[in-house]
């Protein structure tokens, strides 16, 4: 058993190392189109949450990443946190998967839109694209009724912003979107849970 788990890792770590943060289609595809019932499920990803060090030093969860103003939140990088639960009645042994994409839409687009909308709204129909890992792990032996805190950490979201963060650019990531998923080591897929973390311009 502990062989198996060695090669499963030395697996996902080739994987990471070898795709860097890009990401396959087929990866991409289950985001899109595979819905799981997680209430059934014998595995629940609970509220998945964002943290980063402030401008001042301090770590705390990001609700809005912002360059707006004086806004001390916008982490170069990303942890991506989150609890896994085990609803069953046996012990399992789990791989975790973290995927995130942007919604990128102009500046000028957006300010033509009705200012009655939300951003969420004029949003809704915008395709979601640069695509990329941002991390995997293996959770070995959660028993019946365990909960464990899961953190990914160091998505360096700035290395996938850099070329926004120009003034000749009319293009902006409104939206980072990380999709969580639990798979067995067979390679079943038994959860998946979303979150969406607004990024505020400078103006």
């Amino acid at each position: 058993m502990t062989i198996l788990f060695i090669l499963m890792w030395n697996m996902i770590t080739l994987n990471i190392s070898e795709n860097k943060q890009l990401l396959t289609t087929n990866e991409y595809e289950y985001v899109e189109q595979t819905h799981i019932n997680t209430k059934s499920s014998q595995v629940k990803i609970g509220e998945i949450e964002f943290y980063g060090l402030s401008v001042k030093g301090v770590y705390s969860k990001i609700e809005d990443w912002n360059l707006h103003g004086e806004s001390e939140f916008h982490p170069d990088k990303l942890d991506i946190v989150f609890q896994i639960q085990n609803n069953g009645k046996t012990p399992v042994n789990l791989v975790l998967s973290g995927i995130g994409d942007f919604c990128v839409a102009s500046y000028s687009w957006v300010d033509k839109q009705p200012s009655n909308l939300k951003l969420d709204d004029i949003l809704k129909d915008v395709p979601w694209t640069e695509r990329r890992i941002v991390g995997k792990t293996l959770i070995k032996n959660l028993q019946p009724g365990e909960s464990r805190k899961v953190c990914l950490k160091g998505f360096n979201i700035r290395r996938t912003m850099r070329k926004y963060l120009t003034t000749k650019n009319d293009l902006w990531p409104w939206k980072f979107r990380v999709s969580i998923t639990a798979k067995s080591l067979q390679g079943h897929k038994l959860s998946q849970s979303q979150s969406l973390l607004t990024l505020t311009p400078v103006d």
